[in-house]
């Protein structure tokens, strides 16, 4: 996993080291303290927080939202990626 500086992440958002540090202090940022006592940003929580502001389009979903509500009313669904049918905790027998 990738994880920036302060001064990376400010130059990336267009923002101050010091407005980053409010940020991670309000808990707006996640971030960890690195080896050298430094905060460290994950990329992640980078992408997030652009996303947030609208400087990046959301994320897609992983699972459409017509198979996720299949799946969670236990009728499984077909991936169209793969093909196959992913099995619930009701199948009688486990998916082909």
């Amino acid at each position: 996993m990738r994880f920036y500086t302060v001064a990376e992440v400010a130059a990336e958002l267009a923002a101050t080291e010091e407005k980053v540090r409010g940020w991670i202090a309000e808990c707006r940022l996640l971030a960890i303290t690195g080896p050298d006592g430094e905060p460290r940003i994950p990329a992640q929580a980078l992408i997030a927080n652009k996303q947030a502001a609208g400087l990046l389009p959301p994320a897609a979903p992983l699972i459409p939202q017509d198979a996720w509500e299949a799946f969670a009313q236990g009728e499984g669904y077909s991936d169209p990626i793969e093909g196959g049918r992913v099995q619930t905790p009701d199948d009688p027998e486990p998916a082909a």
